[in-house]
C-alpha cells in the first residue's frame, strides 16, 4: 500500500469522537451564514404601495367616498401612477379620466406582511426598483471578491484563521447594516456582508471534508448542505416574529456568535499541514487526533507523518512562488477542461438556486411559508442524494437532478397563471433537485482538484458562482416586468444546459483524493491505474478496500 494522507487517517482513526465532535461544531457555521446572508429575502421584501394624494390637492378630496378616492389613488395595479388630481373638478359628479395618469410623488406602504423593510425605508420601488436589485447583486460581487481573497489566504496561512476572521467580520457587518441611513451606505453594507458571506463556509467545509478519508465526502458534503437550508428555515421562523429589518439583522448578528465561540476551538486541516510541511504542528495534532479516538500513536505512524511532511517541505519554495496557484491548475489540459466545465456548473447552480430562494414573493402565497418550504425541503433533498451520490455516483446525480429542475423550472410557463398548487409544487420541486444538485457539487468538485490547489480552485470555482447570482436579481426583474414566469424558465434553460455539459466530467466514487497535479492531471483517463514511478505505484491508493454497504452505514 502506498504511504498516503488517507493511510495515515485510517491509523489515527477516520471516524472516530475526534471528527464526530467537531464536525457539529462546522455545521452550525453553515445554519449562521444562510441566517446572516440571506436575510435580504425580508429585508428587501417587494412591498404592497400605492399613491399618495399630493397635500396641495388633498383639501378637495377630503369629502370624497372611498370608492372614487380608489379610482382616484389606484388606477392600476402598479402603485405608481394616478389620475392627474389637478384635472378633477369638485363640482362634478365624476372624474376626467381621459386626462391621463402621473408618476406618483409620494407613497402609502402597505405594511401587510412586514412592518419594515428596507424596501420602504429607501423607496426602492417603481423607477427605482431595479436599485433592490442591484443591492442583491452588489452583495454577491462582495462575495465573489471574498472568495477570491479568502481562497488564497486559505491555502496560503490556513484553514481555521481564515474561517474565524470572516464570522468576525461577518457579525459585525451584519449588525451595522441594522444602522444604515440611506441607501449607498445600505448598499456598501451589502457589499461588505457579501465579502465576509461565503469564506467561513468555505473554509468549515474544507476543514470537515480533510478530517475524513474520502469514504465520507458525498455524506460530509450533502449533509453540509442540508444545515444550511436549516438555516433558511429559522430565518423564516425569525422573520415571522420580528418583522422589522432592522431588528432582524440584530437578531442574525446574535444567532452567529455561539458558531464563532464555537469554532475558536475548531482544528486546523491535518491534510493542509502535511501538504505544506508544517511538520510540529501535524505531529501534535496527529498525536492528539490518535488520543481522542483512542487508537496508538504508534511509531510507524510518527514515520508516515514525518516522511509526508518532509516530501511537502522540499516542494515548498516552488508553491510559495506560485501565489496565483490557479495559473498552474491553468497550465494543464486535463485540469483546465475540468476546471472551465465545473465553473459552469457553478455559474448554473448558484443563479437558479439562488433565483429559486430570493424569488418567494414572486411564487403566489406567504413570503414566510415560500421561504421556510423552500429551506426546509433541502434536507430531505439530500437525504435522497446520498444513497444515491454512493451507489449510483456524483456525476449521475449532478447530471440527473440539473436536468430534472431545469424540467421542472420551465413547465412554470404553463402552470403560473392556471393553478396556485402546481406553480408551488413545481417550484418546490425545482428548488429540491438544484439544492441536491449545489450539495453533489461541492463533493465532486472538492475530489476532482488536488489538495496543494483545492481552496483556490474552489475559491475561482465559487467566483463563476457568484458571477451567476449577480444575474440572479436581473433575471427576477423579467418576471416582475415583462411576464411572470419568464425568470422560472430562463433557470430552466440553463439547468438542462449545465446537466449536458457536465457528462464530459469522469467519476470520483470510490476514487482517493489526489495530492499533486499531476495525480489530479491524469485522474480519469486510461493511464491512471497504469503509471508506475521507480517500481512502485504512484497511485497504489486505488487499491484500498472499500468497506461494504453494512459497515459504511455503521461507521456514519
Amino acid at each position: 500500500m502506498g504511504l498516503t494522507y488517507e493511510t495515515v487517517l485510517e491509523e489515527l482513526g477516520d471516524c472516530g469522537r475526534f471528527q464526530n465532535r467537531r464536525v457539529l461544531h462546522l455545521q452550525l457555521v453553515a445554519v449562521v451564514v444562510a441566517i446572516t446572508g440571506l436575510s435580504s429575502i425580508f429585508s428587501l421584501y417587494t412591498v404592497q404601495h400605492s399613491c399618495d394624494i399630493p397635500a396641495r390637492h388633498r383639501e378637495p378630496y377630503a369629502s370624497l367616498p372611498p370608492t372614487q378616492w380608489s379610482a382616484l389613488a389606484y388606477p392600476d395595479d402598479t402603485g405608481c401612477s394616478m389620475y392627474d388630481p389637478s384635472h378633477y373638478d369638485s363640482n362634478a359628479t365624476s372624474f376626467d379620466f381621459a386626462r391621463g395618469k402621473v408618476q406618483c410623488e409620494d407613497f402609502v406602504i402597505q405594511h401587510t406582511d412586514v412592518k419594515t423593510t428596507a424596501t420602504a425605508d429607501f423607496l426602492l420601488i417603481c423607477d427605482r426598483e431595479s436599485l433592490k436589485n442591484t443591492a442583491n447583486s452588489i452583495f454577491f460581487v462582495g462575495v465573489a471578491v471574498g472568495l477570491v481573497v479568502c481562497g488564497q489566504l486559505g491555502d496560503a496561512i490556513g484553514r481555521k484563521p481564515v474561517m474565524i476572521v470572516q464570522l468576525v467580520l461577518l457579525i459585525i457587518v451584519t449588525a451595522l447594516t441594522a444602522f444604515t441611513w440611506d441607501y449607498p451606505s445600505f448598499l456598501f453594507a451589502r457589499f461588505c456582508s457579501g465579502f465576509c458571506y461565503v469564506g467561513g463556509y468555505l473554509m468549515a467545509f474544507t476543514i470537515i471534508c480533510e478530517m475524513y478519508t474520502t469514504r465520507k465526502l458525498a455524506a460530509l458534503g450533502l449533509a453540509y448542505e442540508a444545515s444550511f437550508g436549516t438555516g433558511l428555515g429559522i430565518l423564516a421562523g425569525i422573520a415571522y416574529f420580528v418583522r422589522d429589518w432592522r431588528t432582524l439583522q440584530l437578531v442574525a448578528a446574535a444567532c452567529a456568535i455561539p458558531s464563532l465561540l464555537l469554532t475558536i476551538w475548531a482544528p486546523e486541516s491535518l491534510r493542509w499541514l502535511l501538504s505544506t510541511g508544517r511538520y510540529n504542528r501535524a505531529f501534535e495534532l496527529s498525536r492528539k487526533i490518535a488520543k481522542i479516538n483512542k487508537n496508538p500513536f504508534s511509531l510507524s505512524v510518527q514515520e508516515r507523518i514525518f516522511t509526508l511532511s518532509k516530501g511537502s517541505r522540499e516542494d515548498v519554495s516552488e508553491r510559495e512562488s506560485q501565489w496565483l496557484t490557479i495559473i498552474r491548475v491553468f497550465k494543464t489540459p486535463g485540469l483546465r477542461s475540468r476546471v472551465c466545465i465545473l465553473s459552469l456548473c457553478w455559474f448554473v447552480v448558484s443563479c437558479v438556486y439562488y433565483g429559486l430562494s430570493l424569488g418567494g414573493d414572486l411564487l403566489p402565497g406567504s413570503i414566510y411559508v415560500n421561504t421556510a418550504i423552500g429551506g426546509l425541503v433541502e434536507v430531505p433533498a439530500m437525504l435522497i442524494a446520498y444513497p444515491i451520490a454512493k451507489k449510483v455516483g456524483r456525476k449521475p446525480l449532478l447530471v440527473g437532478s440539473f436536468i430534472l429542475g431545469g424540467i421542472s423550472c420551465s413547465l412554470l410557463a404553463a402552470t403560473f397563471s392556471v393553478s396556485d398548487l402546481a406553480t408551488q409544487s413545481l417550484a418546490q420541486f425545482g428548488k429540491f433537485c438544484i439544492t441536491m444538485s449545489f450539495g453533489i457539487l461541492y463533493v465532486f468538485t472538492f475530489e476532482l482538484l488536488p489538495t496543494r490547489a483545492r481552496t483556490t480552485a474552489m475559491a475561482f470555482c465559487s467566483v463563476w458562482a457568484r458571477i451567476g447570482s449577480v444575474g440572479t436579481p436581473y433575471i427576477m426583474l423579467l418576471s416582475s416586468r415583462v411576464w411572470p414566469p419568464l425568470g422560472f424558465v430562463c433557470y430552466g434553460v440553463l439547468a438542462l444546459s449545465a446537466g449536458l455539459v457536465a457528462l464530459s466530467l469522469p467519476e470520483t466514487l470510490n476514487m482517493p483524493l489526489q495530492d499533486s497535479y499531476e495525480d489530479a492531471e491524469l485522474f480519469g483517463t486510461a493511464k491512471y491505474l497504469s503509471i508506475k514511478t521507480d517500481g512502485n505505484e504512484r497511485l497504489a491508493q486505488i487499491t484500498l478496500d472499500i468497506p461494504d454497504a453494512a459497515s459504511y452505514e455503521t461507521a456514519m
